[in-house]
């Protein structure tokens, strides 16, 4: 029991130490942009490398921890755990891996991992979610592409291609079973289609901050992401069903939380 109660207090430390790495990651990304100076941004390098170091140690550390653990659904938040910081580390790579296309070979890595896990595991939800943001963040677009769309959107600030949309297009498609896995494990249904059963999300009772408007909240982000791509890929009629979609939901979600709504218009200020 001792040993029980020391493994848990282990992994919440290491879980708490890489939410407080990637917090500083995503500073260090925003102070980046900002900085004009060279050497400022050289530095915030140097230190974005040093956190990515400390980030792959304890994310090795977790896949310990699943190995030892017995309890099935500890396994499985755990290993979640593991695909979102792996996730979220693919995206808050130093400006140079990102332009080199480094993501792709960090959300390999993961899904390598996850979906086998997945395949043993069908009802780890948590895992289901973390390969579905994996897709939904770009998973499978061609490594050349993925540096070259970085440096036009973000440091140009050019229009996404049209190339890179049908490309991104296809990784939402990819990521679409294991969102629909996700939501079908967490509201308790057999199976679920984004296309055929809609209508049941407006229905399901979500309350603020739950795991169920949390399940909501992806989905409305797939709906408006993959309208996104549609429409610069000139699939404007399967972009229009889901945006509305995405703005249904949303309107929805923001109903149960106000302040749903200034987080998305700061959002999309920043996509814009």
């Amino acid at each position: 029991m001792v040993e029980e109660i020391r493994g848990k207090l282990g992994e919440e430390l290491i879980i708490k130490n890489c939410l407080d790495i990637l917090n500083e990651l995503r500073s260090l990304k925003a102070k980046y942009f900002e900085n004009k100076s060279n050497e400022e941004k050289s530095e915030i390098e140097k230190r974005q490398r040093e956190l990515i170091e400390a980030m792959k140690q304890k994310l090795s550390e977790i896949i310990k921890y699943v190995e030892r653990t017995r309890n099935e659904r500890d396994k499985n938040e755990l290993m979640g755990q593991w695909g979102y910081f792996m996730d979220q580390l693919a995206i808050n790579l130093p400006v140079p891996d990102l332009l080199d296309g480094k993501t792709v070979d960090l959300q390999k890595e993961a899904l390598s991992i996850l979906i086998p896990y997945l395949n043993e595991h069908p009802k780890a939800k948590e895992v289901a979610r973390a390969i579905f943001m994996i897709y939904h963040h770009g998973a499978g677009i061609d490594k050349n592409l993925i540096g070259e769309e970085f440096k036009r959107r973000l440091i140009e600030g050019q229009e996404y291609s049209k190339e890179f949309a049908i490309q991104y297009v296809e990784a939402e498609k990819k990521a679409k079973p294991f969102l629909e896995k996700y939501v079908a494990l967490t509201i308790g249904l057999r199976e679920f289609s984004l296309d055929r059963d809609y209508d049941i999300l407006l229905r399901v009772r979500a309350r603020k901050g739950d795991k169920i408007f949390q399940c909501l909240l992806d989905v409305a982000n797939w709906y408006a992401c993959i309208a996104y791509y549609q429409e610069i890929a000139g699939l404007n009629e399967d972009a229009e069903s889901n945006k509305r979609r995405a703005d249904e939901l949303y309107q929805r979600l923001m109903n149960i939380d106000p302040n749903l709504r200034e987080a998305l218009e700061a959002f999309y200020k920043e996509e814009s």
